[in-house]
């Protein structure tokens, strides 16, 4: 028979580990806007815009557009994001340049080369649709976990 100090440090080991679960499961936002350099998101990729202009010949199709403006430094950004373009602003896909490699953003019916910088890790608004049946199911096995012990304690105090 459990007594209650040994089921009492058994249901906090319990707790330690699934809140250490839940901390290493969580995911680690970076921040995209060092505003060292103008950027945009893509795809979950940081592309650092530069001057380069790109001969209209050379576009091939729309691939995204800005839907967030990243407008603090301190934010998290995730989606398609730019701190200097405006919302709707167009990506392309550049002819014989992988998009792993750069895209072109329309400015004022001009190209230009955005070229890739670096991925992001994932961020918690693309994950929570993950995290909150793996917390859920997490909390049904604890629970019944303890409620096969108080059962199990209950027929052996009947005993």
């Amino acid at each position: 028979m459990l007594k209650m100090d040994e089921s009492s440090d058994h249901y906090k080991k319990i707790f330690v580990t699934m809140l250490l679960l839940f901390l290493l499961s969580s995911p680690i936002a970076i921040y995209a806007a060092e505003w060292a350099y103008s950027f945009v998101i893509y795809n979950g990729n940081v592309y650092q815009v530069t001057d380069e202009k790109i001969e209209q010949f050379l576009i091939k199709e729309l691939i995204g557009e800005v839907s967030r403006y990243a407008n603090e430094p301190s934010d998290e950004y995730h989606g398609n994001a730019s701190n200097i373009y405006p919302i709707v602003t167009g990506y392309y896909k550049i002819d014989a340049i992988s998009v792993k490699k750069a895209i072109a953003v329309k400015v004022d019916g001009e190209f230009i080369k955005a070229e890739y910088e670096r991925s992001l890790l994932l961020h918690w608004g693309n994950v929570v649709q993950y995290t909150i049946p793996i917390i859920f199911l997490s909390l049904l096995i604890v629970l019944y976990r303890f409620r096969e012990n108080i059962k199990k304690a209950y027929k052996e105090s009947l005993s």
